[in-house]
């Protein structure tokens, strides 16, 4: 897999007969495929693409006309749904192969084919999935391509991407130490597990649970489609006022090694170092040339898709001017806002840089 700029990680795959080359994204937090055809890229000036998909030059390329619009946490996609030959994998006799492969053939897209890949590979169930529409990795179970029903992905920092790579049916013991932590999933739509803290510096934060500050327990997904961390509003606004940094709310930082953030999931502390997630120290006058900068990576780095009720709530928001902290020591966080059902919080890459991730099914 390659990592462009810790943004996104991509791998080369291959679909139709004879197979064409394109770059995908594997995306935890959706379930369809979709693939870019040459034609919207034609159309399209936005489109920063390699590759494309020519269905008109793939002779197992079944059409319908069914088809449907998916909203993202960063932009939106639109097309037909076809059916092709689907390859993941270098060729060779470890490649995997998935015959009729349903997939969306993008048509037309805004903001998301603009991060180095022509395709994304939603890992999640089938139940985010369209309708009728069978997921990669089911297809994979379902046409017996895996040896076991798990996933693993192993991200690392390097820029050209070497070591880091995503493994279907096992998991890749030599690339962690320790044991493995099994979380129960609560919620087979989203890979949702239990939050059952925040700590900031090792102390609670206090915001889940009754007797919380919510009022109400709190949830977590692992989501290969985000780079950064993100909460929901009524989370997210408290987020500064507990001297969590986020991508608009700076917070002091002169005592850096006190702003380590801790996720309890399940009674295990899964511990986030200041250094990969805070952005600085700034200056003030700094901070408003570093904040749109921040704000524009948060709003193309996450896949996540949105259930319907989301996309009928899904309104723009005006941004408020911020008031920073009176600090030439300012710190902003990898923590953006996106509202999700029942106020989940999202980790992405920058917490399975750290930590081995299995997916099982």
């Amino acid at each position: 897999m390659s990592n462009n700029g810790n943004l996104a990680y991509m791998s080369t795959v291959y679909i139709g007969t004879p197979p064409q080359k394109i770059r995908a994204l594997f995306d935890t937090g959706s379930s369809n495929l979709w693939v870019v055809n040459k034609r919207a890229v034609k159309k399209d000036e936005d489109i920063k693409v390699k590759f494309s998909y020519d269905d008109v030059k793939s002779n197992t390329c079944i059409r319908t006309k069914e088809g449907e619009k998916v909203v993202f946490g960063s932009g939106d996609l639109e097309g037909k749904f076809y059916k092709d030959t689907f390859r993941i994998g270098a060729p060779g006799k470890s490649q995997i192969v998935i015959k009729n492969q349903p997939f969306g053939n993008a048509e037309k897209q805004n903001n998301i084919f603009n991060g180095g890949f022509e395709a994304i590979i939603g890992l999640s169930y089938p139940n985010l999935a369209a309708p009728g529409i069978t997921p990669v990795f089911d297809s994979m179970m379902q046409q017996h391509l895996v040896k076991s029903n798990l996933f693993a992905f192993y991200l690392t920092a390097k820029s050209d991407g070497v070591g880091s790579d995503i493994t279907f049916g096992y998991y890749d013991t030599s690339k962690f130490t320790g044991k493995i932590v099994w979380h129960p999933v609560l919620d087979k739509e989203f890979f949702i597990i239990k939050l059952d803290d925040l700590k900031l510096g090792g102390k609670s934060l206090g915001l889940c649970g009754k007797n919380g500050l919510m009022k109400k327990d709190c949830l977590v997904t692992v989501d290969s489609g985000s780079s950064t961390f993100a909460a929901s509003g009524s989370f997210y606004e408290h987020l500064p006022k507990l001297g969590i940094a986020t991508h608009t709310n700076p917070v002091d930082c002169t005592n850096v090694k006190e702003k380590k953030l801790t996720y309890v999931i399940n009674g295990h502390d899964y511990e986030i170092e200041p250094m990969d997630y805070l952005v600085g120290p700034v200056t003030r006058e700094e901070a408003t040339n570093v904040q749109p900068y921040l704000s524009q990576i948060s709003s193309s780095s996450s896949l996540r898709s949105l259930t319907q009720k989301q996309k009928e709530d899904k309104k723009v928001k005006s941004s408020t001017p911020v008031k920073y902290p009176d600090s030439d020591n300012l710190c902003f966080g990898l923590i953006m806002q996106i509202d999700m059902a029942n106020d989940m919080f999202i980790v992405g890459d920058v917490f399975m840089r750290k930590y081995y991730s299995i997916f099982d099914r």
